[in-house]
């Protein structure tokens, strides 16, 4: 099961979730759960990835995608509009199982998580 969450440090919404990414990722990691985030922060914003990332330790991959052209979000999902907080869920198949485009609780995310772990 992998959690692919598209996130940016100047999205306040990005910020008051991730810590419950961390979280769902340590609840669920042996069981079989990969998470992926992936900042839509500029190149010349390094330093404040950098700075989110040393206080919010992900023990989980972060990239920075390094473009903000539609044609980038539309590759990802035609349904994706830009915004952030995104969070797209797929089963143990690779099949997508679930688009949240908004920010989620930790209750959300385990929800789906514990349906898909299934």
């Amino acid at each position: 099961v992998v959690l692919l969450h598209f996130w940016a440090t100047w999205c306040p919404p990005c910020a008051e979730e991730f810590p419950s990414l961390v979280q769902v990722y340590t609840a669920y990691k042996t069981r079989g759960l990969e998470v992926i985030a992936v900042s839509l922060n500029d190149f010349s914003e390094m330093q404040d990835v950098m700075r989110f990332v040393h206080a919010q330790k992900p023990p989980f991959p972060l990239y920075i995608a390094g473009t903000v052209k539609e044609t980038f979000y539309r590759s990802i999902d035609k349904r994706w509009s830009s915004g952030v907080p995104l969070t797209l869920m797929y089963d143990k198949t690779g099949t997508l199982r679930y688009f949240h485009d908004g920010a989620r609780t930790y209750a959300q995310f385990d929800r789906d998580v514990q349906s898909l772990l299934q």
